[in-house]
């Protein structure tokens, strides 16, 4: 890959820090997207430091670099060779029972290693699931997951995702089952 862009809130740090990694020969073709702090070599001339530093304006976002380290040093602890096969079998188990129950769509064919499951309730709208799930203590995210025109194009108003993480069991599985359930139809 030329460059890699990551959130670091998918990786349990804090909203609003991500990061960019590529080649340096990829890296030189970007423009700075905003202007600020120290990227600036000769203010007179407009011309711009080298890299890194052309590409970070302003000053640096320290509380959630702090927090995303903090983050990644307890998913080490965790080990990540234990998410993962953690991850893989509670998604098979979401992803098993999802397909098995009458009047839910799941879209797409899940990787048991992403941890993510999309679906629909047939006459639902999906805000209107993920509203009634929460309201049992089951909570999903509801709308287009960055993906509006895939939506689109699927004449889809949004889908319902559920999502696996380090915290997550088989319980939770069992409650998402049971609230989903308790729709009426």
């Amino acid at each position: 890959a030329d460059a890699i862009a990551a959130s670091t809130h998918k990786a349990y740090g804090l909203t609003g820090l991500g990061i960019l990694a590529g080649s340096r020969s990829f890296l030189e073709l970007l423009s700075p997207l905003r202007l600020g702090g120290g990227m600036v070599e000769r203010a007179d001339q407009a011309t711009w430091k080298p890299l890194p530093e052309r590409l970070e304006a302003g000053s640096p976002n320290l509380d959630s670099v702090a927090g995303w380290k903090a983050a990644m040093a307890y998913m080490q602890e965790l080990g990540m060779e234990t998410i993962s096969a953690q991850t893989k079998e509670l998604t098979s188990t979401l992803v098993t029972m999802l397909e098995d129950m009458p009047g839910i769509a799941l879209f797409g064919s899940p990787d048991p290693l992403s941890g993510l499951a999309g679906f629909s309730v047939d006459g639902w709208h999906p805000h209107d699931v993920g509203d009634l799930l929460a309201r049992q203590g089951v909570y999903v995210r509801a709308g287009h997951h960055c993906a509006q025109l895939l939506h689109q194009a699927s004449n889809l108003p949004g889908t319902v995702r559920a999502s696996i993480g380090v915290h997550t069991s088989h319980d939770d599985i069992s409650r998402l089952q049971a609230a989903l359930h308790a729709l009426p139809r």
